[in-house]
């Protein structure tokens, strides 16, 4: 047997409050004699219901910002602690290395593990204002500038491929 519990952010939808809010406006008439105004009782439900419910998501709203800031700040707080961890790592290759010249040693074997040194090369750029200019690459980035598109767009310039588009944001304080 399934329990099913109620949460607070999925039923009833904002989605199906808001089609039902669409709904009910649709069957609210008014008589053409008299003028009287009838379907409104179920309007005003919903109303207060979607009212109740964009308050719920605003909260949860602000919740998934607070978890985002937190998950940001842990994941500062892990590339910190991995730039420190590979330091370290490289400082303790560094003395081995440093260990096993001074015995004029390139392998040391235990029953655990077995540790080489063997040679290496890479390229050490110690003065880049020295080198020639065709060991440098060009990269080109192409950026469209929003801002410029909108001042032209505001003085009344037609920019193909551009328009101003109108939203609305969700503010939550």
């Amino acid at each position: 047997m399934k329990i099913e519990t109620i949460n607070p952010i999925k039923s009833p939808s904002l989605y199906r409050l808001t089609g039902d809010l669409l709904d009910a406006l649709g069957d609210i008439t008014v008589d053409p004699e008299t003028g009287e105004v009838t379907g409104f009782e179920r309007f005003d439900a919903l109303v207060i219901d979607t009212e109740a419910k964009i308050v719920n998501c605003g909260l949860a709203l602000r919740h998934f910002d607070d978890m985002t800031n937190e998950i940001d700040a842990e994941i500062k707080r892990l590339r910190k602690r991995k730039e420190v961890i590979q330091k370290a790592s490289e400082r303790m290759q560094n003395r081995m290395l440093a260990a096993m010249r001074i015995m004029d040693t390139k392998k040391i074997s235990s029953a655990i593990l077995t540790v080489t040194a063997r040679k290496s090369s890479c390229v050490d750029i110690y003065d880049q204002s020295q080198l020639d200019p065709r060991f440098f690459k060009t990269k080109e980035v192409k950026t469209v500038s929003k801002d410029l598109i909108e001042k032209t767009l505001k003085a009344g310039e037609d920019v193909q491929g551009a328009r101003i588009k109108e939203n609305y944001t969700i503010q939550i304080r």
